[in-house]
């Protein structure tokens, strides 16, 4: 008998593009994306435009940072890394692990830089209808808030379903992570949070809960 044939893996290259004049801060910034992708041993290039003007010319570089995904000789180019690094990691499991954690930690600093909010449902509510807008999250409903039993219960809309299509299973990992790091500074200790409920479900609105640690596993 003859071998079978075995299917050819895809081949992957990520190459970022960045000026080290302009885009000073920009590896530490993205330290963990980039981290990930050598950890996973994908193919991967950092490239200063001005130490190497001809990759730039070579790869019509016209804006920094810009990332460029390679995928057996297609190529897709993403003018700013992070939503690039987003779309690349949301394929792989440890990817999306390191994004979760990067939107817990985003959550905390979000409602850092808020002003003082009265540990209220409805003023709370009101501040981060107002404030989470502008990153495409709206009607934001606190439907349960115990500050005692440490739990929450929070509905809203959002533009990520959208980008996902149709799923059986809740797909917002990321708005999940980005509430448990809002409720930790608001409850004062660690969380664990879950989507119960998502528009690419069918569903009007998307339901999460927040709990103390430990509830969820």
């Amino acid at each position: 008998m003859g071998r079978k044939k075995q299917k050819a893996q895809s081949r992957q290259e990520v190459w970022i593009f960045y000026s080290a004049r302009s885009d000073s801060g920009l590896l530490s910034l993205y330290r963990e994306g980039i981290d990930y992708l050598k950890e996973a041993g994908i193919e991967n290039h950092v490239i200063d435009v001005n130490e190497r003007p001809d990759l730039a010319e070579k790869y019509n570089v016209m804006a920094t940072p810009l990332l460029l995904i390679k995928r057996n000789n297609v190529a897709r180019r993403y003018v700013g890394i992070v939503d690039g690094l987003r779309q690349f990691l949301k394929r792989d499991l440890y990817g999306r692990i390191v994004l979760g954690m990067l939107d817990f930690k985003e959550g905390r600093a979000f409602v850092k830089e808020l002003e003082f909010v009265p540990m209220k449902r409805e003023k709370i509510e009101e501040v981060l209808n107002k404030k989470l807008k502008s990153i495409g999250i709206h009607n934001f409903s606190l439907v349960e808030f115990n500050v005692k039993e440490k739990y929450a219960k929070v509905r809203l809309r959002s533009e990520l379903p959208e980008e996902y299509g149709k799923s059986k299973k809740p797909v917002c990992f990321e708005i999940a992570n980005f509430l448990g790091g809002i409720f930790m500074e608001f409850f004062g200790e660690g969380v664990a949070f879950k989507e119960t409920q998502c528009m690419a479900q069918g569903r009007d609105y998307c339901e999460f809960e927040i709990q103390k640690a430990g509830i969820y596993s």
